[in-house]
């Protein structure tokens, strides 16, 4: 009897030794999983958080290229320069961004005056659809609402909607 004792008092020894060895494995796979899992989470949120940053400086560029585009031909919309002389300034200002579809010049009536797309000129426009009201009065390029449209060509004047791509009017 003793022998059997202290056989089965080994066999407990080893099962708990072994169960303990189980535990340990398990819980250092998981905690090891979970830190792998909390590692991946955290980098791609600085991913993103880079790649947010980027975006974010690449439409400031773009934005800040239009205002000085806008800025640089303002003086086609003061009426200086002929209607050829001034087509020829948009065309010119639209080669150079190739993010514009076109430029249009606004009279007092809210019509296109002028435009690097003939198409445009003479459309009259409810500017107070497309671009949002500022808080305070500042010069700045304030960005619209996207519309469906090729241009403003492609309105369709019964309800002032576009039928065709997107665009983002910029005033």
């Amino acid at each position: 009897m003793p022998a059997q004792t202290l056989l089965h008092r080994r066999r407990n020894y080893y099962i708990v030794g072994a169960l303990m060895l189980v535990a340990s494995v398990a819980a250092t796979t998981a905690f090891t999983l979970f830190n792998l899992r909390s590692n991946a989470v955290q980098r791609e949120l600085e991913v993103a958080a880079v790649y947010a940053r980027e975006v974010e400086d690449h439409l400031t560029q773009s934005f800040n290229v239009v205002d000085l585009t806008l800025a640089g031909i303002a003086e086609v919309g003061s009426g200086q320069h002929s209607s050829s002389k001034s087509a020829d300034l948009l065309q010119f200002a639209l080669k150079n961004g190739p993010y514009l579809r076109s430029i249009g010049v606004l009279d007092k009536s809210e019509r296109i005056e002028k435009s690097s797309t003939p198409q445009n000129i003479g459309l009259a426009l409810d500017t107070s659809r497309y671009f949002p009201e500022a808080a305070i009065d500042v010069e700045v390029l304030r960005v619209g609402a996207p519309v469906f449209g090729r241009d403003f060509f492609s309105l369709d004047p019964a309800n002032q909607t576009f039928r065709l791509n997107p665009f983002v009017p910029l005033h």
